[in-house]
């Protein structure tokens, strides 16, 4: 069917490779706050699981990942973590 249609296959691996290197501001900074996030809910969730330990108590892994996604939906939260890092900036 390519032949029949004067078609080339060609590999476009390196090409895409490269392209997929390269990012403009907005995903620099992007990938910057989501680095920054991850920081700041591991320590969150750390602190938790050090009281759990310390308390012997036990603590499910959905109660974990809800308090981790909760600090998302959390005004205070939200606003210590931009205290720290820096405004968050939305999409227009």
């Amino acid at each position: 069917m390519l032949s029949e249609n004067k078609y080339q296959r060609s590999d476009m691996r390196d090409f895409m490779q490269y392209t997929n290197k390269s990012k403009i501001e907005p995903e620099l900074k992007n990938l910057k706050i989501a680095a920054q996030f991850v920081e700041y809910s591991t320590r969150r969730m750390i602190k938790e699981l050090e009281k759990c330990i310390e308390d012997d108590s036990r603590i499910r892994h959905t109660k974990i990942s809800r308090n981790v996604e909760g600090i998302l939906d959390d005004p205070e939260k939200m606003k210590q973590f931009t205290a720290k890092y820096g405004k968050i900036i939305e999409d227009p």
